[in-house]
């Protein structure tokens, strides 16, 4: 979606045009209980409804000021596309996959905050804040060698609706100290939670729905102190 601004930089109006879509009524739902195909592409409609409303006010300011991505955090955005393989499969909505084709040092895409996938920096540090490739298509395993762990700034993130082939969630996530939001649900992991998600002081949301977690879950992320939001 492409933001319309102002010369003043003022917001643009918010759109209405939210598409209804069948669900299962909140009554009949069980935690735990598989979705089916249709429900997770009504879920991941809804979803892209909403967050796309919430981009085109967080695209505006970059109509306004646009700063230039640091050279570091560029190639670790690049090696984190690169591990994965793009397949259609991995998300609900196929036509998303092609949301890094913009990923490139070619001709003028060389501006990581410019990048599809709504990579968002700070325009003062220029540090990346904010990523969301949630219904990317990615596909493959994800550690904790992953170079995602060098955006050490990030303070949202959102990989939802992807397909990590049954990987444990890094225990390398509780470095991100700066991080208020992230969301991990429908991605395909398993295993347990890793304890190191406790280390996230500033946390304020957090979602694991519908991975296939087990084992216990670490008692110090209800300690959280300015937790409000948990799904799993």
């Amino acid at each position: 979606m492409t933001a319309i601004c102002s010369a003043s930089g003022d917001l643009p109006p918010a759109s209405s045009d939210l598409t209804p879509c069948s669900h299962v009524p909140p009554s009949q739902l069980r935690l735990g209980q598989p979705s089916t195909a249709s429900n997770t592409a009504c879920d991941f409609q809804r979803y892209e409804q909403f967050t796309a409303v919430g981009a085109e006010f967080l695209n505006c300011f970059n109509c306004v000021s646009t700063p230039l991505c640091l050279e570091d955090e560029r190639s670790a955005l690049l090696q984190f596309k690169d591990s994965f393989v793009i397949n259609k499969s991995a998300s609900p909505d196929p036509s998303a996959c092609s949301k890094l084709a913009s990923w490139t040092l070619e001709g003028e895409h060389g501006d990581c905050c410019l990048w599809d996938g709504r990579v968002y920096c700070n325009e003062e540090t220029v540090h990346v804040i904010d990523l969301d490739l949630s219904g990317s298509c990615l596909y493959g395993s994800f550690n904790s060698n992953s170079s995602v762990f060098r955006l050490f700034q990030l303070q949202r993130l959102n990989l939802a609706y992807n397909d990590f082939n049954d990987s444990q969630i890094p225990s390398a996530v509780g470095n991100l100290s700066m991080l208020t939001y992230l969301n991990l649900s429908y991605s395909v992991f398993s295993g347990q939670i890793p304890e190191s998600l406790a280390n996230l002081s500033s946390l304020t949301t957090l979602d694991l729905d519908y991975c296939q977690l087990h084992g216990e879950f670490p008692a110090r992320i209800f300690q959280l102190p300015n937790l409000v939001g948990l799904l799993i």
